[in-house]
């Protein structure tokens, strides 16, 4: 299809070059669909292409071998059928992978705040950082936390963004250049973090596993533990 800048036109024929150099395979079918065309592989592969320098991938699709046929119905799924592996449908998902947009390995993810523009990202091996892009970023931040459990991340009204961690590192505080540390050292309950809230009167209340605590004014001021009669001190939730 010429008026498209997309050009196939038998099982031998490769369809030229994307993404700065990646061939394509062989096509065995083409299908020209609403918001593009659908091509399939041999060996099966299923992709969507927009124009010649834009494609998408299907992948983990079930069906792997004698493809017969693809159509699209009224809806936009598509719809593929086999004579050894019968019928597949393929609904488009409505959300997006960041973590494949972004090119990152299977990560545990247990928090994520947008914070000046950036998503900050918190894992069980450390803080990732993106852009509006998805391209990931590294700076001091980042590089302090490296290998670090971070298990909650939140900004305050006043423009401050807390990280919970689970080691010594324990309660960080950030103003989008330096960081301050709230660990056992100057007060804290317990170095091991899980959340954080910032009350109505612009406290914050902190929950550790060894009790709760209140920052105010740069200050650890309150301690809530054993001594005030909590008997488990291990605190998973703060509302």
């Amino acid at each position: 299809k010429s008026n498209r800048s997309f050009y196939a036109s038998d099982l031998d024929e490769k369809l030229g070059t994307a993404n700065k150099g990646t061939s394509y395979k062989p096509l065995q079918f083409v299908l020209a669909a609403d918001d593009g065309y659908v091509g399939v592989q041999v060996p099966v592969n299923v992709m969507k292409l927009a124009d010649r320098d834009q494609y998408v991938e299907i992948l983990n699709v079930p069906m792997t071998n004698s493809v017969d046929h693809i159509m699209e119905d009224y809806e936009g799924n598509l719809w593929f059928t086999s004579s050894r592996q019968g019928i597949m449908k393929v609904v488009e998902n409505r959300f997006i992978d960041i973590s494949q947009r972004a090119g990152l390995d299977p990560l545990v993810v247990n928090s994520t705040c947008i914070y000046q523009d950036l998503l900050y990202v918190g894992t069980d091996t450390g803080l990732v950082l993106l852009d509006q892009d998805y391209h990931q970023i590294e700076n001091d931040l980042t590089r302090l936390l490296q290998g670090v459990r971070i298990r909650c991340i939140r900004a305050d009204s006043a423009g401050k963004l807390w990280l919970c961690t689970y080691n010594s590192t324990g309660l960080v505080c950030y103003d989008g250049e330096a960081w301050t540390l709230y660990n056992e050292e100057n007060g804290l309950a317990s170095n091991r973090v899980r959340t954080v809230m910032e009350l109505s009167d612009g406290r914050i209340a902190v929950a550790t596993n060894g009790g709760a605590n209140i920052i105010e004014n740069g200050q650890v001021t309150a301690v809530y533990g054993t001594s005030q009669g909590i008997s488990n001190t291990e605190i998973l939730c703060i509302e």
